[in-house]
């Protein structure tokens, strides 16, 4: 699942009541909360992983039934980092939902915008956390065309939760998500996008 970073997140935590939620962090440990509201404090019951103090364990995390982060990208290029989207992109991890909050949705992907490695929970896809901060959308697709790989962007205060069985996503919260593929990249043809605009309580794979 993933939310941006102006989404109300609340609808979504609700589903996780009693479950084992282990919550991804590195330094101070807060929610970020929708409209600019200040940050919320974490529920008294959840285990709190800072991974700017210690590393991951696999034995906390393959407990866990929702694994939450706002890790900003720069964090996963840590050491702590590292282990804990290594574990993150393990097939091990099936029973577990995890939900990216804000900053930590682009690495989703297979790869992050600034062309690093993402986890992969979405494969062959490029996830943009904000659409209207992309600050070249037609660069971006023609990069996606070449590569023949998909588009997955929020704008404003969305959510979208991915099914890996289906290939499909579900568009919640106040914004819209924005789903991209290519026409095949036939010798002499120029590949175009298809495109689909997804509102809340709406379902579907990316265009064919």
């Amino acid at each position: 699942i993933l939310c941006a970073e102006s989404a109300d997140i609340n609808p979504v935590l609700a589903r996780g009541n009693g479950a084992r939620c282990v919550y991804l962090a590195q330094g101070p440990v807060k929610l970020p909360a929708a409209g600019g509201a200040e940050d919320a404090a974490l529920p008294a019951n959840w285990e709190i992983v800072d991974l700017a103090q210690v590393a991951p364990t696999d034995e906390s995390l393959a407990r866990a039934q929702l694994i939450v982060t706002a890790l900003p990208p720069a964090a996963w290029q840590e050491p702590h980092g590292v282990l804990a989207a290594q574990y993150l992109r393990s097939a091990g991890l099936t029973q577990a939902t995890i939900l990216l909050l804000g900053p930590a949705v682009e690495a989703a992907g297979a790869w992050r915008a600034d062309g690093l490695p993402g986890l992969d929970l979405i494969p062959n896809t490029l996830v943009l956390p904000n659409v209207q901060a992309a600050p070249d959308l037609r660069q971006v697709l023609g990069d996606l065309a070449h590569r023949q790989a998909r588009l997955l962007a929020l704008d404003g205060a969305a959510c979208v939760e991915y099914d890996p069985h289906t290939d499909s996503v579900t568009a919640s919260g106040e914004g819209s998500v924005l789903l991209a593929a290519f026409t095949p990249n036939d010798a002499g043809v120029q590949p175009s996008a298809r495109l689909h605009v997804l509102t809340a309580g709406m379902t579907s794979g990316w265009p064919a």
